[in-house]
């Protein structure tokens, strides 16, 4: 599993406190001042460690030069006018449950817009990526799977204009599945897959594939192991972790969001399924709440360039 954080000294660890302790503006910024500068404040300008706080801008500023820092610059709050205590229920609401919600539950939950509701779940999609975050390794599983529902004149294997290609990878442990990663890939073709798992499994790791050729040239850098698959209604029994991985994906795809996932933001849903997975055995639900906090301090928003109109952006880092 992922390993996150034990929760910090009085973070709230249900819904009651969450609201008590988040209940106004000033106890949400309070927090994001202590997690952008976790060390105390440091001014950009002149390096002093005393501000005073400017609770109606948002931001902080420098007892010495009266320069000022915004709180919610260059954070999943950038610019943003809604007040702060809406953005941590909503958080909360998302990321606490155990299979999320979509935008049409966000809006009803909290009266947002439409299109406010589901531009927010996007930002809180992209805090769930780790930065720097570990790489699989031991023995990993690799293989591709194809989610969307069908289409007239397509068969089998033929992509359409509704499927999307995936490809995933998990640690096989004695007690099931270790640690998933997964990603839209653009093809099934040898550079694209072959590139992906370079990114997410360690150097010489023990990858096991079926034997599709495209995983051909594996064994220059990983222990590759090649199980035919031969009969289809035979891949489960043989690459039964992958394949639990893709059947609880289509699962939430199909059970929150209806089948409705674009592959323009399909990278985002991977993410958000993988942080669930790899932390589903958190004994606190709030762990997760306050590990996309952190992130959401460090991140820029990027949903911007996945809006962009110069076709497929690619994948969000591993």
């Amino acid at each position: 599993m992922e390993v996150d954080p034990m929760l910090d000294p009085g973070f709230p660890e249900t819904l009651p406190e969450f609201e008590a302790t988040f209940g106004d503006e000033d106890a949400c910024l309070e927090y994001l001042k202590s997690k952008k500068w976790p060390r105390g404040f440091r001014c950009p300008r002149c390096e002093h460690d005393r501000s005073y706080t400017i609770r109606i801008r948002r931001v902080e500023q420098c007892a010495r030069c009266r320069h000022q820092t915004s709180l919610t610059a260059g954070t999943m709050f950038h610019k943003t006018r809604k007040p702060l205590t809406l953005w941590f229920r909503a958080i909360f609401e998302f990321v606490s449950r155990k299979h999320g919600c979509n935008a049409m539950d966000l809006q009803r939950l909290l009266g947002l817009a439409r299109k406010t509701a589901w531009s927010w779940l996007h930002k809180i999609r992209e805090c769930m990526v780790t930065p720097n975050r570990s790489m699989l390794s031991g023995e990993v599983q690799v293989d591709e799977s194809y989610v969307g529902g069908p289409e007239e004149g397509t068969l089998g294997r033929d992509r359409g204009s509704k499927k999307i290609l995936l490809v995933g990878a998990v640690e096989e442990r004695e007690e099931g599945c270790g640690r998933a990663r997964l990603a839209p890939v653009p093809s099934a073709g040898a550079h694209d897959l072959q590139c992906w798992i370079v990114d997410v499994v360690k150097e010489w790791a023990a990858v096991c594939t079926d034997g599709l050729a495209s995983y051909e040239g594996l064994d220059e850098c990983y222990e590759h192991q090649v199980q035919v698959i031969g009969d289809p209604k035979t891949a489960s029994r043989k690459f039964p972790q992958i394949h639990r991985v893709f059947s609880l994906f289509k699962r939430l795809y199909l059970g929150i969001y209806h089948g409705s996932m674009s592959e323009k933001y399909a990278p985002l849903y991977c993410e958000e399924f993988t942080f669930r997975f790899n932390r589903r055995n958190s004994k606190c639900r709030t762990l997760l709440v306050q590990r996309v906090l952190e992130n959401a301090v460090h991140q820029a928003p990027r949903i911007h360039l996945y809006a962009g109109k110069e076709g497929l952006v690619p994948r969000v880092a591993a």
